[in-house]
C-alpha cells in the first residue's frame, strides 16, 4: 500500500509541476506578447505624428512659395543685392 501511495504522490508532483511550468510559461510568452502590441502602437502613433507634422511643412513651404516677393515688395534675391552693394559702398568709403 506504501508504495502505491509514494508512486501517485510522485505523479502528482510531476504534473503539478509540469502544469506550474506550462502557466509560468505562457505568463512569460502573454507578457512579450503585450510588450510587442504595445511597441506597435507607439511606432503607429509615432508615424502619425510625423507624417502630420510632414504635411504641416509641405504646406507651409508651399504657401511661402505661393508667396513669392517678400511684404515690403522686394525678393530675397533683391535683398541680398541690396546688402552687397550697401557693403561695397561701405567699404569704398572708408577705405
Amino acid at each position: 500500500m506504501r508504495g502505491r501511495f509514494g508512486r501517485l504522490a510522485l505523479v502528482v508532483a510531476a504534473l503539478t509541476a509540469i502544469i506550474a511550468w506550462l502557466v509560468r510559461r505562457r505568463e512569460v510568452a502573454d507578457s512579450i506578447r503585450e510588450s510587442y502590441e504595445t511597441t506597435q502602437e507607439r511606432i503607429r502613433e509615432a508615424r502619425a505624428r510625423l507624417k502630420g507634422q510632414l504635411e504641416e511643412t509641405r504646406q507651409d513651404t508651399v504657401e511661402e512659395n505661393a508667396r513669392g516677393p517678400e511684404e515690403d515688395g522686394r525678393s530675397a534675391r533683391e535683398e541680398m543685392r541690396s546688402i552687397i552693394r550697401e557693403s561695397i559702398r561701405r567699404s569704398l568709403g572708408e577705405a
